[in-house]
């Protein structure tokens, strides 16, 4: 898989596909954060899990949102305390 080891995806995606590998291409873009790269080949190879891919992008997506808003106000909290 000299592909990935050269951060080669699209590559590396082929080799899998290929291979019959698509559960393994699908991880290596999740684990990458690549959801968008991982929904297209899910729908590609029509794998049956493709709608629940969307959601699980969905909540990730929302939860980040929440956290990131969540640590902006932990800053900004003491800044407004002392005003």
């Amino acid at each position: 898989m000299m592909s990935l080891m050269k951060k080669e995806l699209k590559d590396a995606e082929e080799e899998l596909c290929i291979q019959g590998k698509v559960d393994e291409c699908i991880e290596m873009y999740q684990n990458l954060y690549k959801y968008d790269e991982a929904i297209r080949v899910a729908e590609a190879s029509r794998h049956p899990d493709t709608s629940e891919m969307r959601q699980v992008k969905g909540f990730y997506f929302r939860g980040r949102y929440a956290a990131d808003t969540y640590c902006v106000y932990l800053l900004l909290l003491p800044i407004l305390l002392y005003i």
